[in-house]
C-alpha cells in the first residue's frame, strides 16, 4: 500500500485535525482542490464521518467553505475505486496488470452517471486517479 508515502501540506493537516475532532472518523488521507475537499476515512468509519442524514457533511461544508466528498477505504483496490466513484452506480471494477507492471482500472459506470463521474474538464476522475495511485498504485483509470 502506498498510503505510508502521503505527505501532508500544513493546510491539509489542519483540516484532517478538524475533520477528525467532529466526526470521530480517522483520516488517512486528504486532497484539496479548488472549491472541494476529498476525505478518506477508514473502512467501517463512513456513516460515523457523514453523520445522520448527511448533517455532518453539511455542517463541516460550511465551516471549510468547500464541498466534501467523503471516500471509505478498501484494501480492495476494485472496492475502494467503487468507493470513490459514488454516488455514480458502479456495475464493475476490474483491475489489469500490464507486461510492464503498471496497473489499470476499468470501471463501469452506469452511462447517465459518466459525466458526474468524470466531471467538468476531467476534475473529479482526476482527483479520483490521484487518490487511487497514492494508496493502490493504480496507474491509469478508464470510465466505460
Amino acid at each position: 500500500m502506498a498510503s505510508s508515502k502521503v505527505k501532508f501540506t500544513e493546510r491539509e493537516l489542519r483540516f484532517i485535525s478538524l475533520f477528525q475532532e467532529y466526526t470521530g472518523a480517522t483520516v488517512k488521507d486528504c486532497v484539496e482542490d479548488e472549491n472541494l475537499l476529498v476525505f478518506v476515512v477508514d473502512h467501517g468509519e463512513l456513516g460515523q464521518a457523514v453523520g445522520k442524514k448527511g448533517l455532518k457533511v453539511k455542517e463541516l461544508s460550511s465551516i471549510f467553505q468547500k464541498r466534501l466528498k467523503i471516500i471509505e477505504y478498501s484494501d480492495d483496490v476494485a472496492a475502494f475505486i467503487a468507493n470513490a466513484l459514488k454516488p455514480a452506480n458502479v456495475k464493475q471494477v476490474r483491475v489489469l496488470e500490464k507486461a510492464d507492471g503498471a496497473k489499470i482500472a476499468i470501471a463501469e459506470v452506469d452511462p447517465n452517471d459518466k459525466g458526474m463521474t468524470i466531471g467538468k474538464g476531467g476534475k473529479n476522475i482526476d482527483l479520483i486517479k490521484q487518490i487511487v495511485k497514492r494508496h493502490h498504485g493504480i496507474e491509469k483509470i478508464v470510465i466505460q
